[in-house]
């Protein structure tokens, strides 16, 4: 029993001094560069956000698009997703 004592204040002791080398080691790495596709989706996702545009008649304001989820939202609805805007973009521009 005292052997379990002991050990609580120890095994509490190194798990607080990682976690605090965890957080040291993290603060001083390098954020890494994004990846060069990104600014080639974001020119994809806006031709296909004035396509919305234009197949639905819509003003330019009334359609977004949520980055995070992947959707293109109508009137702040989330309605098309990405891929299915991607398809229906390229089928109407053969």
């Amino acid at each position: 029993m005292k052997h379990s004592k002991m050990l609580n204040p120890v095994i509490a002791g190194a798990l607080a001094l990682l976690c605090a080398l965890g957080c040291k080691k993290s603060s001083t790495e390098v954020p890494v560069a994004p990846p060069a596709e990104k600014p080639q989706i974001n020119a994809e996702a806006e031709a296909i956000r004035s396509f919305i545009v234009k197949k639905y008649q819509l003003n330019d304001g009334d359609v977004g698009y949520d980055k995070k989820n992947g959707f293109f939202s109508i009137y702040h609805i989330n309605v098309v997703s990405y891929d299915d805007a991607l398809t229906d973009y390229e089928e109407n521009k053969k």
